[in-house]
């Protein structure tokens, strides 16, 4: 479990890694850091929770995890592209569910991608109740020109 800035700062990078993200702005980085603290010190009674998965003392995968009354939420789970296959992902689904059982949580929930994380969650025994669709819209100037796609 994450408790200090050094490894939240370990966690940006996996993000970026694993996400094709870019690093979050100082602003996000601070709040962020507020945040950590504040849950730190909540002690017990911490409701949200970061992991960072580590290989050979390099971070190759993060994840989150906010309890919510008995429902665990789980989010932001991800392993950089060299790692994947090697059971990072599971490890880090494993280490929130056993940390929300000890808090009490009877039931987890999380939205997965159907490339990636989705069959791993499948073969844990997770079901899928919906779907979620996005859509590609590409921003075009008055012009009429297309100036680039947004996801």
């Amino acid at each position: 479990m994450v408790s200090t800035m050094d490894d939240l700062r370990l966690i940006y990078e996996v993000d970026v890694d694993s996400f094709g993200q870019p690093m979050p702005s100082e602003q996000f980085q601070r709040a962020d850091e507020e945040e950590l603290t504040r849950q730190v010190a909540l002690g017990e009674a911490r409701d949200s929770f970061r992991m960072l998965a580590v290989v050979d003392g390099r971070p190759v995968g993060s994840a989150g995890m906010t309890l919510d009354g008995p429902a665990a939420k789980l989010w932001g789970g991800g392993v950089i592209a060299e790692y994947r296959g090697r059971g990072v992902y599971r490890a880090l689904l494993q280490a929130r569910l056993e940390a929300a059982a000890s808090r009490g949580a009877t039931i987890a929930l999380v939205k997965a991608r159907a490339g990636t994380s989705a069959p791993i969650l499948s073969r844990a025994g997770f079901r899928s109740y919906g779907r979620e669709i996005h859509w590609q819209l590409e921003v075009v100037d008055v012009a009429g020109s297309a100036q680039r796609s947004l996801a």
